[in-house]
């Protein structure tokens, strides 16, 4: 009789102490209407250098230039993620309307214009994926070149600025 007692003491220990430690999980697919309840996505310039001509005549005059730019995803409090990917469409201003002579070009993976005629010679783009880790937190840069689109030196502006848009999210945010 005892033992039985203390079988069903120690059974009922163990239950209580099962139900106590499982843990609430949530998973939640990701979708670009919820996508920012889970993530904060900022883009930045890191930095952009532009280099002036030899010659005199090219000292006001842009001779080249480089710069990088990031997008840096940030997870929200309590949450965590499983085989989570974006796609991104960056945007960068090719040529600008005051000044068409020049333009900011991704280093691989540029494009300007379509096939279809849905974009102008406007814009560059470019378009990256970037799987996000289990916790969350991740960075990508990208390299850009100053174009000269005629031969004639240019009179060029900084890269202070580009665009991106979510074309496709896959994958699952895990809410504790």
């Amino acid at each position: 009789m005892k033992r039985t007692i203390t079988i069903l003491l120690a059974a009922l220990i163990l239950l209580s102490l099962a139900a106590c430690g499982g843990s609430k999980e949530t998973r939640i697919e990701l979708t670009e209407e919820n996508i920012e309840t889970y993530l904060t996505i900022n883009k930045e310039v890191v930095s952009c250098e532009l280099r002036r001509g030899n010659t005199a005549r090219d000292l006001t005059n842009v001779g080249s230039g480089e710069a990088e730019i990031a997008i840096e995803i940030i997870r929200q409090s309590n949450v965590s993620f499983e085989n989570v990917t974006i796609e991104f469409e960056l945007e960068t201003v090719g040529r600008y309307l005051s000044n068409p002579n020049y333009g900011w070009e991704f280093t691989s993976g540029n494009t300007r214009g379509t096939a279809d005629g849905s974009r102008t010679e406007i814009s560059n783009f470019k378009n990256i994926t970037i799987t996000v880790p289990y916790e969350g937190n991740t960075r990508v840069t990208e390299r850009l070149r100053l174009v000269s689109y005629n031969a004639n030196p240019v009179v060029a502006d900084e890269l202070t600025t580009f665009y991106y848009k979510i074309t496709n999210i896959s994958g699952f945010a895990i809410v504790r």
